[in-house]
């Protein structure tokens, strides 16, 4: 008895959720920085998670985009434009 068992693609909803988290904890540094307290012990504790959350999830969207044969009507493709985008506010703007 053979089961057959779908593999759902990884959700894009959390890749996008991923990339936001990022862009919450840059807009935390760029605005407000070590002026708070607060601000900046979060900065400090979430810098690393971010950018690695970042970087994973413009891997993964590019690994879908590539899966999907780079399909322009694919909801990957611009999940991986806005990673690129993330990535050079992150580079491009210091």
């Amino acid at each position: 008895m053979s089961s057959t068992t779908s593999q759902k693609p990884f959700g894009y909803k959390v890749l996008v959720g991923f990339d936001l988290f990022f862009l919450l904890v840059w807009g935390n540094a760029k605005f407000f920085g070590y002026d708070y307290i607060l601000t900046g012990v979060l900065f400090e504790l979430l810098w690393l998670p971010s950018l690695l959350l970042l970087f994973v999830s413009t891997v993964i969207s590019l690994i879908y985009w590539i899966k999907q044969k780079f399909a322009l009507d694919s909801v990957y493709c611009y999940v991986f434009i806005f990673c690129v985008v993330l990535l050079g506010l992150l580079f491009g703007v210091s």
